[in-house]
C-alpha cells in the first residue's frame, strides 16, 4: 500500500510526460468552467411566482339591527331614585318633601300607547316637578313645571322606557335650605283610555 502511495507522490512531483500534464489543465479548466457556467446559470434562472390557493370567502353573516340601550340620565348627588311599582288599576299617591336640594326622584316604568297622568300638590309656590325620559341623557325634559301654571299633565308615551318625575324647590329658596311637602297623584292609563282621560282636563 505504502510503495503506491510512493509512486503516485512521484508521479504527481516528477515533471513527466508534458502532454500529461496539459490534459491535466485542460481537464481542471473545463471543469472550473463548467462549474462557473452552473452557478452564474442558477443565478440567472427566472423565479417562477408560486400562487397560493386563496382560501373561499365566507358569506358574511347580517346582524340583526339592535339598538344598544342608552345611557341612564344621571342625577345630582343630592336627588335619590326611588323605582315606583303602580297598581294594575287606580292611581299611585306619593307623599314626600323637598329640602333645600335634596330630593326623591321617582322611576315609572312605561309602555308605548300608554298616558301617563301626573298632578303635583304643594302649598308653597316655589315647588315643581319636571319629568323625563330616563335613557335620554341630554337634559331634555319630557315636562318643565315652571313652563307653565297647571301642576297637572298627561303625557302620551311614544315607546317603552322609564319615566323619572323629578319634584324640586326654585334655586333661590333651595340654596337657603328650606323645606316643603308635596303630594304627587300618579295615573298611567293604556291608550283606549287616552282620549277620555284628556277629555276631563
Amino acid at each position: 500500500m505504502s510503495s503506491r502511495v510512493n509512486s503516485v507522490k512521484r508521479s504527481w512531483g516528477s515533471r513527466g510526460n508534458p502532454s500529461d500534464r496539459t490534459c491535466y489543465a485542460l481537464w481542471i479548466w473545463c471543469f472550473v468552467a463548467a462549474l462557473t457556467y452552473e452557478v452564474v446559470s442558477l443565478a440567472q434562472a427566472e423565479t417562477v411566482p408560486v400562487e397560493t390557493p386563496k382560501k373561499p370567502e365566507v358569506a358574511r353573516t347580517e346582524l340583526p339591527n339592535i339598538q344598544k340601550e342608552r345611557p341612564k340620565r344621571v342625577l345630582s348627588p343630592e336627588e335619590t331614585r326611588v323605582e315606583v311599582q303602580l297598581p294594575e288599576t287606580g292611581v299611585k299617591v306619593l307623599k314626600g318633601k323637598i329640602r333645600g336640594y335634596q330630593a326623591t326622584v321617582f322611576a315609572l316604568r312605561v309602555r308605548q300607547g300608554q298616558s301617563l297622568k301626573v298632578n303635583f300638590e304643594s302649598q308653597s309656590s316655589s315647588a315643581f316637578f319636571n319629568v323625563v325620559d330616563e335613557s335620554d341623557s341630554s337634559g331634555t325634559a319630557l315636562f318643565l313645571g315652571q313652563s307653565t301654571t297647571s301642576r297637572s299633565i298627561i303625557i302620551p308615551v311614544l315607546s317603552d322606557g322609564t319615566y323619572l318625575l323629578q319634584p324640586y324647590l326654585v334655586r333661590s329658596v333651595a340654596r337657603r335650605g328650606r323645606q316643603v311637602n308635596y303630594v304627587l297623584t300618579i295615573d298611567l292609563h293604556s291608550s283606549a283610555g287616552t282620549s277620555e282621560v284628556a277629555s276631563h282636563h
